[in-house]
């Protein structure tokens, strides 16, 4: 019997989660960053390298739509097959009295920003992003949450330098602010 092995590029970092949605495409998971590969594991290339905390696991739906924990109780998922990447964890506080959405922070900002948003009622929730003329640019997420606090690191690499305004729907409420990308 013959075994037949092909030579898989190492990454020469410590790799916490791999997973794969076909036999070509796969993600790796490391400390702080993802990486992607398209031709089954002979190139690597890094995805993300924003302070997403150790990947511990991941699962692909598809080739566009990747999952991940972490630590520190992060949940994040991709967008088109990780060339962005959204992080949604749950922040340790009481449950929350109000529907508030606060100033991203940093702001103004250059490439990552973190949205903070607390909900009362359980429901579907959705952020999206707005250019400064009112067209809906990109849907962050639309999602079931529970009553409490929430962080989503969002990456606006693909956005250009200028004046956005980010806004939280649902259980009847609304609430948008503005953000400053400075390139």
């Amino acid at each position: 019997m013959k075994v037949c092995k092909e030579f898989v590029t190492p990454l020469n970092i410590d790799i916490t989660s791999i997973e794969f949605s076909n036999e070509l495409t796969g993600w790796a998971g490391t400390q702080y960053q993802i990486y992607k590969t398209t031709n089954g594991g002979k190139n690597w290339l890094i995805q993300n390298s924003t302070d997403l905390g150790v990947i511990y696991s991941l699962w692909a739906y598809n080739d566009n739509l990747i999952w991940g924990c972490g630590n520190g109780g992060r949940i994040w998922h991709t967008y088109r097959g990780a060339d962005t990447t959204t992080s949604i964890y749950s922040t340790p506080t009481l449950i929350t009295e109000n529907f508030i959405l606060n100033q991203n922070f940093p702001n103004p900002f250059n490439s990552t920003t973190i949205f903070k948003f607390q909900i009362k009622n359980n429901g579907v929730y959705k952020l999206e992003i707005y250019n400064s003329i009112g067209q809906k640019l990109k849907e962050i997420f639309e999602s079931n949450f529970v009553s409490g606090s929430y962080e989503v690191l969002f990456d606006a690499t693909n956005l250009s330098s200028g004046i956005y305004n980010y806004k939280l729907t649902g259980d009847k409420n609304s609430q948008t602010k503005k953000f400053v990308l400075i390139k």
